[in-house]
Parts: structure tokens; C-alpha cells; sequence
């Protein structure tokens, strides 16, 4: 929940350690549909790998105050100037498909 409050405000070095020292945040339900009747799902919290493991994707989160879901790394790490930036992971995505 944390996220939502930073949007768009720079982190210092102290709220980054501070926001690291807790763990990301992953609620389990009450995700809200968007208009073309998706939403976010818990599942997406973890992957299956090729030797059929369950494996967690602890970057992963979701914000239930914007509906979107980013990357906690690359919240906090985010380089804008290299060339693999992706301001969406940022500031958070709410396109379900795919992701």
C-alpha cells in the first residue's frame, strides 16, 4: 500500500531501506475489474517454471488504493536513463492480459 503514497515523489536512500525492510505487498483478493470485466489475480504472484515449480515472483505487488500492479524494484531502483527503462512497472500497470 505503501507504493501509492510515492507516485511521481523521488525516494531517498532512507524510504527506499525503509520500504525494503517490508515485505512486498501482495493482498490476496478484492481486486477491482476493469471495464472489459479483467482484473488482477493473485496467481500472478508466482510463476511456473519449466521443471513445473511453483516459484514466487516477490517483486511483484499490487496497489488496492490505485488498481494497478508494479514492480517494487523497479520502483525503488528504476535507472530512467538506460535504455531498458519501463516507466509502466514504475508507476503500475492495470492491463491484465499478458501479464
Amino acid at each position: 500500500m505503501i507504493f501509492s503514497h510515492f507516485i511521481g515523489t523521488p525516494i531517498d536512500a532512507d524510504l527506499r531501506e525503509q520500504i525494503l525492510k517490508l515485505c512486498p505487498y501482495q493482498p490476496e483478493s478484492n481486486f477491482q475489474k476493469h471495464a472489459k470485466g479483467r482484473s488482477f489475480s493473485s496467481s500472478y504472484y508466482s510463476f511456473i517454471s519449466k521443471a513445473r515449480a511453483k516459484d514466487p515472483k516477490e517483486w511483484q505487488c499490487y496497489s488496492t488504493r490505485l488498481h494497478v500492479a508494479y514492480r517494487q524494484v523497479c520502483r525503488l531502483f528504476a535507472d530512467g536513463t538506460n535504455m531498458y527503462f519501463k516507466e509502466a512497472w514504475c508507476k503500475g500497470v492495470n492491463d491484465w492480459q499478458g501479464i
